[in-house]
């Protein structure tokens, strides 16, 4: 039987040794051009991993329709899905339209075409004018799951996966700032809590 007054300890220990086991690496920050890409490579033999890029379109005016999209690619290359980051609004009228951001996500076919299967438009706590907004994408073995924001983060997002991600391409259809690139790995938290006594 174990005493109640150690199950704290015995909790705060367990999550200490999993937030030890992840892994955090970062990729160059700086300018892609329309054309360029930044490639973030995914490790394929773990189970669930983590991506955040934060990025703003360096000339996107009031009404600018800038967009960049971070693809999913299989080891040969192949899309398996695509979340598209874009700018829009309601109206052309500045006193009665109102702006927003959109996530737009495509999934792909036996054959790797993309096809889109939905879009999130948001309105609150994005930045509209050349600030930097963020994409996050959770992943595991079956499915992509994206969210989008400038500061606070929502679900906006998530495709299946035919196949196993090998790597996310970022692209821009104009210069695209990168203020941060980051990939968290999650090891199995079954590996994590492994000691001699289990």
């Amino acid at each position: 039987m174990i005493c109640t007054r150690l199950l704290p300890s015995i909790f705060l220990l367990a999550a200490a040794v999993i937030a030890a086991a992840q892994t955090v690496t970062d990729f160059p920050t700086g300018k892609i051009r329309k054309g360029e890409h930044l490639e973030i490579p995914i490790d394929t033999m773990l189970r669930r991993q983590s991506a955040e890029v934060r990025a703003a379109v360096t000339s996107n005016p009031a009404h600018g329709n800038a967009r960049w999209s971070a693809t999913l690619r299989d080891g040969t290359g192949t899309p398996l899905c695509r979340a598209t980051v874009s700018w829009g609004e309601t109206g052309f009228d500045d006193a009665f339209s109102r702006r927003y951001l959109r996530l737009t996500v495509d999934t792909a076919d036996a054959t790797g075409c993309l096809h889109p299967a939905s879009h999130y438009d948001r309105y609150e706590n994005v930045d509209l004018h050349r600030g930097a907004n963020s994409l996050a994408i959770d992943l595991t073995d079956t499915r992509a799951v994206f969210s989008i924001g400038s500061d606070l983060l929502v679900h906006a997002g998530e495709a299946p996966l035919r196949g196993t991600p090998a790597s996310i391409e970022i692209t821009s259809d104009r210069t695209l700032r990168i203020e941060n690139a980051v990939l968290k790995s999650y090891p199995s938290s079954r590996n994590n809590l492994h000691t001699e006594w289990t």
